[in-house]
């Protein structure tokens, strides 16, 4: 247990630390009487569809123009938005001048054309350091209107940047008779949120094969990790060891791929640092480090369901100044 407390606690000091189709114009009435002509009808928005394909060529340009260092590169809105790390910027500031390299090896994408978003994981490098980029683009007639994004960093403590390829279950197509709803979808994301930020046993359902990747780290059914790392994940949940996190909002979910099982969200996880000890299996566990003072943690998270059940979870996590915003309040 001891080691595998000092491998969570050393994640937590971590961290305390829609667009491709054509369109035909709406047909107008041809009635030339003065009335007709003063109160023309309203102009009717045409909105360009952008099925998966489309959608995952979306990301590949972002991420050609961000090696590039040049936003013109890609085909943004004018008006698009943009965070990194939970902070508002401009196209073109922060990892815009110091990406150096594409994803060459892992790279996870997700597709939800009814939002016309596209949710994404990846290792690529910053000034020839691997990092880790998550995050989301929404687009709307051909142009990219808002881009999310959130940067793990090497050197920071636990992460891995060594992994090597996806996990092909997150691209299995779920059976139609055991597909969930996008409801649903979003539900057990949220159920996994009300659990850790209230402390719940058994509020969510997880398959025995389930598996948790964090910052690169595999932190359930671990057992290089001893305790809860080698823990399963409705073990891990169930444990106690969560009561440190106060608070877990906003809970923004942004995509939904019914066919794959998959839902993602960006979340903010709150902590007061109030808390001193959380009792695991009856052991009471000493909380130090990040944990006794106040941060806040902005994590894009990814699930797989099937049937209701959470198969795969996949995060990336870093600390941000206490009770920060999102930046899409």
């Amino acid at each position: 247990m001891k080691n595998s407390m000092k491998c969570i606690l050393g994640l937590i000091a971590l961290l305390g630390l829609a667009a491709c189709g054509g369109n035909d114009p709406a047909e107008q009435g041809t009635d030339s009487t003065p009335a007709a002509a003063a109160n023309p009808p309203p102009a009717v928005a045409v909105v360009e569809p952008c099925d998966r394909d489309c959608l995952l060529g979306f990301v590949d340009r972002y991420i050609e123009a961000l090696v590039a260092h040049d936003p013109s590169r890609a085909p943004f809105a004018t008006n698009a938005q943009f965070t990194e790390n939970a902070q508002v910027l401009t196209l073109g500031d922060a990892l815009w001048g110091t990406a150096s390299a594409p994803p060459d090896k892992y790279k996870l994408v997700v597709a939800d054309p009814e939002t016309s978003t596209a949710a994404f994981f990846l290792i690529m490098k910053e000034a020839g350091d691997p990092i880790w980029l998550s995050g989301r683009l929404s687009v709307a007639n051909q142009q990219i209107t808002e881009l999310e994004t959130v940067i793990i960093r090497s050197g920071g403590g636990f992460s891995n940047f060594e992994v090597e390829a996806v996990d092909p279950l997150w691209d299995e197509i779920v059976p139609p008779e055991e597909r969930n709803t996008r409801e649903e979808l979003f539900a057990a994301a949220d159920g996994y949120m009300e659990s850790l930020e209230k402390n719940l046993v058994d509020h969510v359902a997880f398959d025995e094969s389930c598996d948790r990747l964090e910052n690169g780290v595999k932190t359930a059914n671990n057992p290089a990790l001893e305790g809860i790392g080698a823990m399963s994940c409705r073990e891990n949940i169930n444990s106690g060891m969560w009561v440190y996190i106060k608070e877990i909002s906003p809970r923004r979910f942004l995509v939904a791929d019914i066919e794959r099982g998959i839902s993602m969200g960006v979340f903010m996880f709150h902590h007061d640092g109030a808390s001193e000890y959380a009792m695991v299996n009856g052991e009471k566990v000493m909380y130090e480090g990040a944990t006794r003072r106040p941060f806040t943690t902005v994590i894009p998270e990814m699930f797989k369901v099937k049937n209701g059940k959470i198969y795969r979870i996949m995060a990336t996590m870093t600390s941000i100044p206490y009770k920060s915003k999102s930046g899409w309040e």
